[in-house]
This record gives C-alpha cells, sequence and structure tokens, in this order.
C-alpha cells in the first residue's frame, strides 16, 4: 500500500470515527425526553398494577358482601372467610399431596403422549 493510500484511508476512518462520536454526543444531549419516557413507562406499571390490585379487592369484597349481606346460598358460593379458613388447614394438614400427586401425573402424561410424534 503506498503512503498516499494509507493516508487517504486513514482520513476516512478518522472522519467516520469523529462522525460517530458526534452523532453519540447528541444523542447523550437529548437525553431529556428518554428519561420522561422511563418516568411515564414508570407510571404506567404502577398504574397497572394498581388496576389489577383493585380489581382483585373488589372481588373479594363483592364475594363477601354476596355471601354475609345479600343472601346467595353458601352452597352455591361460600363465604371467602370460611374458604379461607379450610385452605390453611388443607395446606397445613398435607391433606391436598395425594391429590396433588394425580393431578400432575395426569399432567405429565398429557404431555408426554403427543411429544413423540412431534
Amino acid at each position: 500500500m503506498t503512503t498516499e493510500k494509507f493516508s487517504r484511508l486513514r482520513n476516512t476512518l478518522y472522519e467516520l470515527l469523529h462522525e460517530e462520536i458526534r452523532k453519540a454526543g447528541r444523542a447523550v444531549g437529548n437525553a431529556g425526553p428518554a428519561i420522561m419516557s422511563a418516568r411515564q413507562d414508570r407510571r404506567d406499571k404502577i398504574a397497572s398494577r394498581a388496576v389489577q390490585i383493585g380489581f382483585v379487592v373488589a372481588v373479594l369484597l363483592l364475594w363477601y358482601l354476596s355471601t354475609a349481606y345479600w343472601g346467595i346460598s353458601r352452597i352455591l358460593l361460600p363465604n371467602p372467610v370460611n374458604v379461607w379458613s379450610e385452605l390453611k388447614d388443607i395446606i397445613g394438614t398435607g391433606e391436598f399431596l395425594p391429590d396433588l400427586r394425580v393431578t400432575l401425573t395426569e399432567l405429565a402424561v398429557a404431555f408426554a403422549i403427543p411429544a413423540p410424534p412431534g
């Protein structure tokens, strides 16, 4: 490679490098909208989570009110306080473990059957 070609190549690379540095500097200088966008994203996530939690609370409240005060039959819809009490008892005694084993075995078999054909 001649000295002249080498000089032209070096100058071209130098100009490209400095152009990329200038672009990066402009991107950093315009960080305001990016920060605003991050804040808005965080607010949107918090708002979304609040709506989800509010929905669960509303369903539980309606469930409780319907069984405690509005006369819905406890056979059709048991009181959530009683359901919570029974759930704690079942988990505490381990009464659910044999049923859980059967369910998980059936699930594994259901996934294994179609696996070989693809």
